[in-house]
């Protein structure tokens, strides 16, 4: 059976289902197995092979998303290191994660020459080039996603 069958039907089925009462078990066998098939489908369309550029990307984009969550855990805890400083008072060592915490700022590293420390540097360039990868895989994998369905619904219209 085809998948674009069983969603119409699946469709037919809340319609009616809708007419009779507003209760509608989203929860059944039935319905999670059209979902599972139907998402499959669609995956094969989308990402044609296991090793192809779309799962690349895909694995990129992971990447990306724990990296990004590692840099702003660092931040965050640099951030709660100025708190207890300002709540304990203690200057210098409010002073020295302060100007971390603004080294880590591509912007602020700009405009103002802090020290030369080789891991501030690396943290303001690992965040910019993780944004920046980043946005880049998705807009990739948006237009790579978005040119494998028209092909197949092109090679559809065709059959």
């Amino acid at each position: 059976m085809s998948h674009f069958y069983l969603i119409k039907r699946f469709m037919r089925k809340i319609n009616c289902d809708k007419k009779k009462s507003l209760k509608l078990d989203i929860n059944s066998t039935k319905t999670l197995q059209i979902f599972k098939s139907s998402t499959n489908f669609f995956l094969g369309i989308l990402i044609p092979h296991k090793l192809s550029a779309e799962s690349a990307l895909l694995v990129a984009i992971a990447t990306s998303f724990i990296l990004r969550s590692i840099s702003d855990i660092w931040m965050i805890s640099n951030a709660t290191i100025i708190e207890s400083a300002i709540i304990t008072m203690n200057q210098p060592r409010f002073r020295s994660s302060l100007w971390k915490f603004l080294a880590a700022m591509p912007a602020v590293r700009r405009k103002f020459q802090f020290e030369n420390s080789i891991l501030l540097n690396f943290i303001s360039f690992k965040i910019a080039v993780i944004n920046n990868v980043l946005k880049w895989t998705i807009g990739e994998l948006k237009i790579r996603f978005r040119a494998n369905l028209s092909k197949y619904l092109f090679d559809q219209y065709l059959k």
